[in-house]
């Protein structure tokens, strides 16, 4: 018993052990300094594709346009359009595409070469999202949640070898469920 009584902490808790310092070597540093580089150029590759994922559905498109592929254009897109059934005064979307990749042939020529730049963007108003949200749903009964709208400015290139054409066009393309997406073919009326 008295040896219990020699200290309060006697055999309860275990004396610290010495703790030894690491100095880092140059070489060490300029590692930790080059991983936390990469680290912060990975974040900010990260940011600018999901600040700039409205782009999608432009880029797809006249990549399909320069491919001169209707069915790739069509991808731009919501699936539920594409298959919609269409009354017979009204094109589906993959006519409107197959007759932009004609007439874009027929003015440029068949070797045209198509570019896009997103010149401009402006925020459609949300009481007009939600507009269409109800006439999707009246139209093509199916629900879907329309959170963002952006009209676009476009300044489109086109090129048959020798001559490059500017074209301005618009378009407006709607965050539906998530996913970005155009619901008419870009054109040149505001």
């Amino acid at each position: 018993m008295e040896e219990q009584l020699k200290g309060e902490n006697q055999g309860i808790l275990n004396p610290k052990p010495m703790q030894n310092v690491k100095v880092l070597s140059g070489p060490q540093k300029a590692m930790r300094l080059a991983i936390a580089a990469a680290v912060l150029v990975i974040a900010v590759v990260i940011v600018i594709m999901i600040r700039n994922q409205y782009q999608k559905p432009i880029k797809t498109y006249y990549k399909a346009l320069h491919q001169k592929d209707a069915s790739g254009m069509c991808e731009a897109f919501p699936s539920w359009l594409i298959e919609a059934p269409t009354n017979p005064d009204a094109m589906s979307i993959y006519d409107m595409c197959s007759v932009v990749v004609s007439s874009v042939n027929s003015r440029y020529g068949a070797a045209y070469r198509v570019s896009v730049d997103v010149s401009t963007k402006t925020e459609v108003e949300a009481d007009y999202l939600q507009k269409l949200e109800d006439g999707i749903r009246s139209q093509y009964q199916v629900e879907v949640d329309v959170s963002e709208g952006l009209r676009l400015k476009l300044v489109v290139m086109y090129s048959n070898g020798s001559t490059e054409y500017q074209a301005i066009e618009y378009a407006k393309i709607y965050k539906i469920n998530g996913h970005w997406y155009l619901l008419d073919v870009p054109n040149d009326k505001e």
